[in-house]
């Protein structure tokens, strides 16, 4: 549930202030912002939708522990967000990239949960399904409250530096879980 909640956290980040970043950091003029949110959100349904292929590599933690390089790069686009106003159409690029890793997890971190109860605890698979939402809604509260911290004491700019630290967080619980299972032992 650690990956799901940092994974969320790290999104939201930066999410919550989108608008803000896009008109005052990365300078879309107002005109345009409709336009700009649609490509963004265009690049997070392609990150849902594409979230299910990466559900289907493997059983059980294989298709999350498949997500560290991608949290990986989740960090590094959101400690480049600061410099987004530096040179807007890295800023632009950089938007569009953290939209398309938006929900990769959402999929197999599914798989994960429904793999452990299906194996330790088969009564509980409604339970387990709903496990990743609530996750899920942790996350986006500690992104944006996190972020609304960082917003009040230092300014938008450096919002994604701390989305980036939670993205590592992501990665970090991820690293333990490939860990772990290498020993054998279980999630």
């Amino acid at each position: 549930m650690l990956v799901v909640v940092f994974g969320a956290a790290a999104t939201y980040s930066f999410y919550t202030y989108l608008s803000p970043i896009l008109t005052e950091e990365i300078g879309v003029p107002e005109r345009y912002l409709s336009l700009a949110l649609t490509a963004i959100g265009l690049a997070a349904l392609w990150s849902n939708l594409y979230s299910g292929k990466l559900a289907a590599h493997g059983t059980g933690s294989q298709p999350i522990i498949g997500l560290i390089p991608l949290y990986l790069l989740q960090a590094v686009c959101l400690a480049v967000l600061p410099f987004a106003s530096m040179i807007p159409a890295l800023g632009a690029v950089d938007l569009l990239a953290l939209a398309c890793l938006m929900y990769l997890q959402n999929s197999p971190s599914q798989v994960l949960h429904t793999a452990i109860a299906a194996e330790r605890f088969p009564s509980s698979m409604t339970l387990a399904s709903s496990m990743n939402a609530m996750a899920f809604n942790i996350g986006i509260t500690l992104g944006s409250t996190i972020s609304g911290l960082a917003m009040t004491h230092l300014g938008l700019r450096w919002l994604g530096l701390f989305g980036a630290v939670l993205a590592l967080g992501s990665a970090g619980v991820l690293m333990l879980l490939k860990r772990t299972e290498s020993r054998g032992i279980a999630c």
